[in-house]
Parts: structure tokens; sequence; C-alpha cells
């Protein structure tokens, strides 16, 4: 057996690598000594700005592995790239660090989780160990459990008989301490959008923000307002954005598409950005601010490009079709920022029929050229149900409100069926659509299946996310709802009191 010393180092300092160097001459013995008992050098975590060949000794019998988060290190010919697990990896890594059977429902619970951690091995990994070493927590509870308890749950350490100590907190924190001020502050900012795609022509148009420009409810943000013009002077020359990605790319922390010009970062760092935030009310107000603006221009962009597209290629092309469907994202998004921003109905409906058009229009392209069990079709059809009834709620109670609940439920109903089909029941996915489809039952007076989507969908959802997920939660209070419309008001009055019950617990 290959005898391996390993000493683990908290940071690759000249000095820290001079002391390792140290160590390992004093263990690797003779040369003779070595041809017979090869030992093997490992640095952790190398920093990309020392030369490293100053402090590595040369031996034809000593192998040295480096790991790193920075690709520059790596030699061309003999690297391996880290990625992400597959699900099926990740779930078996899950099972056997929480020491549970294999069986059906462990791996779909299993499954549920590693979605949410993003196949990331040292999460999933930390999730298991807390799992067993946590009595009261199981593979259902751990989910509720992690969102009220997040922080904690990321700089949980691991209790192994190996000298890794490394929380998935503390390995993030190493990488992010190396950060400039202005990319910090960048994957602060970032930390509130959805970790895939962000746009960077956000940023770029975001650039010419001097704080006159306000809204009217932003004029008494002062505090916001200034933070925004400090973050974005530090970005006040040409390429100044993109060395603030090629940072951050340099040192793993997002992954930047070229051809796309977004940025995306994995979802359990941006949970650990999250963490490291002090104001995060003010942090995501800035965001919210940013995204304002670019969507000032998004609407008039999108249409540009949509008539680009209809004029190079054909109709149901699917450069045509991403079009589309981004000038329908836009006006929905554009409704919902007048609806929090004005409250005026008239030009918020008037954006949402501009959506509900084309999203009808896209799903049909989408169906027809990408087929029903697509992702993207399914994600058309989801968003396109949820703009009826968006109107739906948003008009007086009229024979066009019925019209649109009527297309909602059917458009639902299809949705449903099929992401059962392609994602499973216990997908969370799933979830949602069965309660958006229990929702539009009650809100048109058909209670019966109401109530009886809504019992499945509270079983599911007890199994997937257990009792006290604030989904969970929810769901109790809609089907109690239900129960008191019915005059089953034994049955009312019994969820009521075990939903307070629970919410006790959480609060």
């Amino acid at each position: 057996m290959l005898a391996a010393p390993v000493v683990t180092l908290s940071g690759m300092s000249s000095e820290a690598l001079s002391a390792f160097v140290h160590s390992f001459q004093h263990s690797s013995g003779s040369a003779e000594d070595n041809a017979q008992k090869p030992l093997l050098l490992v640095l952790e975590n190398a920093n990309p700005l020392l030369e490293l060949d100053k402090y590595l000794p040369y031996s034809l019998h000593n192998p040295i592995l480096i790991t790193s988060t920075n690709e520059a290190i790596a030699s061309p010919d003999f690297h391996i790239d880290f990625q992400d697990l597959e699900q099926s990896d990740a779930v078996d890594l899950l099972l056997k660090h929480a020491h549970v059977d294999f069986s059906n429902d462990n791996q779909q619970l299993a499954s549920v989780i590693v979605l949410a951690l993003g196949y990331q091995a040292l999460a999933v990994t930390t999730a298991g160990a807390y799992i067993a070493s946590t009595a009261t927590c199981t593979l259902s509870k751990y989910l509720p459990l992690f969102e009220r308890k997040r922080k904690q749950l990321l700089d949980y350490r691991m209790k192994t008989l190996d000298s890794y100590q490394k929380t998935v907190l503390s390995a993030f924190q190493l990488s992010f301490e190396k950060l400039s001020p202005s990319a910090k502050l960048f994957m602060e900012i970032c930390a509130f959008f959805h970790h895939t795609a962000i746009p960077v022509e956000l940023f770029y148009r975001a650039s010419a923000f001097t704080g006159k420009d306000l809204f009217p409810e932003e004029k008494d943000k002062t505090s916001a307002v200034e933070e925004l013009k400090q973050f974005l002077s530090y970005f006040a020359y040409d390429g100044s954005w993109d060395d603030v990605i090629d940072e951050l790319n340099s040192l793993s922390l997002t992954i930047y598409d070229a051809s796309a010009k977004t940025l995306t970062f994995h979802s359990v760092l941006q949970m650990c950005v999250q963490e490291t935030i002090v104001d995060k009310e003010k942090k995501c107000y800035i965001t919210g601010m940013l995204f304002a603006r670019f969507l000032r221009a998004a609407e008039s962009r999108a249409q540009e490009a949509l008539t680009y597209c209809d004029h190079y290629f054909e109709k149901d092309h699917p450069n045509t079709l991403t079009s589309m469907a981004n000038l329908a994202l836009t006006y929905k998004e554009r409704g919902q920022l007048d609806k929090f921003r004005k409250k005026v109905l008239g030009e918020e409906q008037g954006q949402l029929d501009k959506a509900e058009a084309l999203q009808e229009e896209t799903l049909k392209l989408q169906k027809k050229v990408l087929g029903e069990l697509h992702p993207d079709t399914l994600r058309a059809m989801a968003n396109l149900a949820l703009t009826y009834k968006e109107r739906g709620q948003n008009l007086a109670i009229t024979y066009q409100e019925q019209g649109q609940l009527d297309k909602a439920e059917a458009l639902q109903e299809e949705t449903l069926k099929l992401q059962k089909k392609v994602l499973g029941e216990l997908h969370p996915d799933t979830l949602t659509a069965m309660a958006n489809l229990a929702a539009t039952f009650w809100q048109q007076g058909q209670l019966d299946k109401a109530e009886a989507l809504q019992e499945e969908t509270l079983k599911l959802q007890k199994k997937v996310l257990g009792e006290l997920h604030p989904d969970t939660l929810r769901a109790m209070a809609n089907l109690a709802a239900t129960y008191n419309k019915q005059g089953q008001l034994d049955k009312a009055e019994a969820l009521v009191k075990e939903r307070l019950m629970l919410q006790k617990q959480v609060l």
C-alpha cells in the first residue's frame, strides 16, 4: 500500500508552503528509501499567485497532487476537472452517508434533497452525515430543517476519521476571501437573482445609473441608492465588468457562457454568499433597483429581436421560439413590476394581455417542434397557466374571468399529467402543479375536486417536505378552508388545530 502523508493547510502562503516542504522532506528519508517506499505529496487549495515550482521538491519517486479552484494551475496533459455528481451518484452518496437503506421511498426522498443541493458532492456528503448523526432528523425532515437553519447546516462539520475538516461554508469562504472588494460585492448582488443564466447586460445597462432617475418609491431609500452608486463606481472604466467576471471564473466561483453572455452560479455557492451578507434586505432592494432598470429597456430590445427572427428565420425555428418566449416573459415581468411599483391595474393588465397572446403562440409551436414532453414545453405550459390565472385574479368577477379560469384549469390539468409522467409524483414541480390546479378548482367552485386534490397534495407534501415546511402548512390552511366552505366543520377545526400546533414549533 502506498504511504501517503497528507498535510492539510488552511492557506497556501509562502511560509505555509515552506513548512509543508520541510515536513515532507523530513518524512521522506533517503533516495534509496524513497525508491522502495514512495510517498505522496498533497497540496490542497493551491494559491495561483505563488510560483509553486520554487517550493516543490523534485523526485522521481514521490508523486505530487495539487488541488485548486483555479484552472490556470492545471497542467494541460495531467489534470482532472471535478464536476458536480450525476443524480444517481448523488442519491447513492447521500443514502450511504445517512446510513439508511436504498428503498424506493428513500431514493425518492433523497432525489429531492440532492436536487436542492445542486448535486454538489461536499453538500450531499454533509447532509448525509448530519442525518446519520442526528437522531431526530430523517430524510423527510432534512429539507424543512435546512430552510430554517441553513447557515448552521452549511457550516456543519462532519465527524470523520480522516483529516478533512472543511464545512460547505468554510470551503466557500476560502475562495471568497481571495476576491477583490468589487468582486465580493458583485457576488452579493447576484445572490438575489436566480442562480442560472444571469445576463451580464443587466449590469452593463445599470452602469448609466446616476441616482437621478429614481422611481417615486425609491426616493426615500437613500442608503440603498448610495450603495448602488458605490457598487457601480467600481466599474467606471471600460472592461471593468469583464475583469470581475474573469476573477470569479478563475476561482471557479461562476460559469460564464461567452456565447449567451450569461453567468451561472452554483445553487449551494449562492446560498453561502447569502449567509455572508450583513444587511440582506438592503442588498435585495439594490438588486431590485438594478433589475427595474434592465426591464425598462428589455421590452423594446425583445421586440427588436423577435422582429429580426421573424425576418430571417421560419416561424417554428428555435431562435424564433426563444425570442417569443423572452418577449412574453418580459411583458409578464413588466406587469408584475408595475403592480409592485405603481399598483395601477390598467397598465399591468395590458402587459399580461400581451404576455398571454405571445405565450399561447409560443406553446403551440413548441409542442409542434419540441414535443409535449420537452422541458421547455412543460415550462411554457406552466407559465401560460399562471398568466391565465393572474388575469382572472386581477379582473372583476365577470364572464371574462370565468373564461380565463376555464383555460387555466385545462392547461394545468394537462401540465400536471405530463409532469407526473416526466418528473414523478414526488418532484417539487409536480407538487406545485397539484396545488395550483387545486386552487383553480376552488376558485371555480368545484369544491369536491379541490378537496380531493388538496388532500392528495398535503399527503405527498408531508412525505417529501415534512410537516413543518411552509408549503405544507399552506396546504393545510387551504384544505381547512375547503372543509369549512363545504360545511365539514369538524374536519376544518381539527386541521386548523393541527396546523396551529405545528406553526408554534416553527416560530
